[in-house]
Order: structure tokens, then C-alpha cells, then sequence
């Protein structure tokens, strides 16, 4: 992050696609969000983020450091900047189900002007 002018943002060699927001929606990995984890015999986890919206991918870009994931969620679209090496690392592909974990200090609402 190179400035911040109001509600803008500056960076500086960061491999986004163009036009892309800069939102931190992304698998949950525990070896890598979780301090001191470690893994457990057997199954899945349970997770402590309430934001878990169950969708179908439906694009993968792919750029040489960061992907975008475009997921569809009720015919809602939200898309996600992840490394590419996550995306590669789940195997991300179209029409594959995925689960949404957002975990975000803000959440912002808006509505039309009267």
C-alpha cells in the first residue's frame, strides 16, 4: 500500500486484474489464518465466521500472482481475489460448490437517494 486518500486506496506491485476491488474473501485455510494451528486427526472443522454463503464458481482468471474467483450465490455474484496459488491449491474450477467465508472489519450498506 503505497497512499490513502479518502475512500482510495494506492498500491504498488500488486498483481490485480483490472478493475478488480480489493476484498479479503477467501477460503479459509487454517494452516495459514490461525496462529499456532495444528491439524487435527480426521474430519472437517467447524468454523467461528457466521458469513457462510454456499455458491458455484463460475470463473477462474488466473494472473501470475493473484486469481479472481467469480462465485455465484443465489444468482448473486461475488467475486473474490485469492493468490493463485490457492486458487491452484483447491483446484478452483467452473461449476465447482464452494463456501464463501467472509470475515470483514466492515461491512457497508447503501441505499437509493429519495
Amino acid at each position: 500500500m503505497v497512499a490513502v486518500h479518502g475512500n482510495e486506496v494506492d498500491f504498488s506491485g500488486v498483481d490485480l486484474l483490472d478493475d478488480t476491488p480489493v476484498l479479503d474473501v477467501k477460503s479459509f485455510e487454517p494452516h495459514l489464518d490461525v496462529p499456532g494451528y495444528r491439524p487435527t486427526q480426521g474430519g472437517p472443522m467447524k468454523l467461528s465466521a457466521r458469513n457462510q454463503l454456499r455458491g458455484t464458481v463460475r470463473s477462474v482468471e488466473l494472473g501470475a500472482v493473484m486469481a479472481e474467483v467469480a462465485v455465484d450465490v443465489n444468482g448473486q455474484q461475488i467475486v473474490s481475489a485469492i493468490t493463485r496459488a490457492s486458487a491452484e491449491r483447491l483446484g478452483l474450477a467452473e461449476g465447482q460448490p464452494v463456501t464463501v467465508i467472509v470475515k470483514a472489519t466492515e461491512v457497508m450498506l447503501g441505499v437509493d437517494e429519495a
